[in-house]
């Protein structure tokens, strides 16, 4: 039996919003076959949401810190903490065969 190709996708903002790109990234990630891929997420921390979730056999890391707008997104300080903290994390956990980055906004 095969290893699982494990796949990091990182996008600016996923559950509950669901943008063009979220909504192409869920679509992709139902046609993956389970049985060889790992699917992790990571996104920002939206108020209200764990850090560490599983959302079916998709892992999901929420990053950033609490500098919120009234929308309950982050705002732009905490967006910028949000690409920090992003770079630390991808530099220090290096567990993945397949990164890819999905630009997606309000």
């Amino acid at each position: 039996m095969k290893p699982k190709i494990k796949v990091r996708f990182l996008i600016l903002h996923y559950l509950p919003i669901y943008s063009g790109a979220a909504g192409s990234l869920h679509k992709l990630i139902n046609s993956l076959n389970e049985d060889r891929f790992e699917v992790e997420i990571v996104t920002t921390h939206i108020r209200g949401y764990k850090r560490k979730d599983t959302l079916g056999k998709v892992k999901i890391r929420r990053l950033g810190y609490g500098f919120f707008g009234k929308d309950g997104l982050l705002n732009s300080y905490g967006k910028l903490c949000f690409f920090f903290s992003l770079f630390f994390f991808s530099l220090f956990s290096k567990k993945y065969d397949i990164l890819h980055l999905i630009g997606s906004g309000k």
